[in-house]
């Protein structure tokens, strides 16, 4: 059985992505996990407002990328950083990892980025 790996394209830290007034903000993070690490990505937005008139003051969500397999191990053909992660496939691992990161941030909204 072979292992399923994704490439994720690092965002950019600390500016806003997305265009003017619909923008947010993406910060990664490595979160240990039973001896392995796991890449998080929380994303959070500011005065979102959706096609149907709804309003949301600020929205905060973060996703689990996988597991580390190479660590920026490349550049794409925009100089963006690239790394290599293993999807989490177990569903008990996942609901693990959501929990930790939930007990940490107070996030309700955490998803996996792959899905498997």
């Amino acid at each position: 059985m072979s292992t399923l790996v994704s490439s994720y394209t690092h965002l950019p830290e600390e500016e806003d992505i997305g265009p003017e007034g619909r923008c947010y903000r993406a910060q990664e993070e490595i979160v240990d996990y039973k001896g392995r690490q796991v890449l998080c990505l929380h994303v959070e937005a500011w005065g979102v407002t959706s096609c149907c008139g709804g309003y949301a003051p600020h929205i905060a969500t973060t996703y689990i990328a996988g597991y580390i397999v190479r660590w920026k191990h490349r550049t794409n053909e925009k100089g963006e950083a690239v790394s290599e992660v293993e999807p989490i496939s177990d569903q008990a691992e996942l609901s693990e990892i959501k929990q930790i990161i939930q007990e940490a941030y107070g996030r309700a909204e955490v998803y996996p980025l792959f899905r498997t």
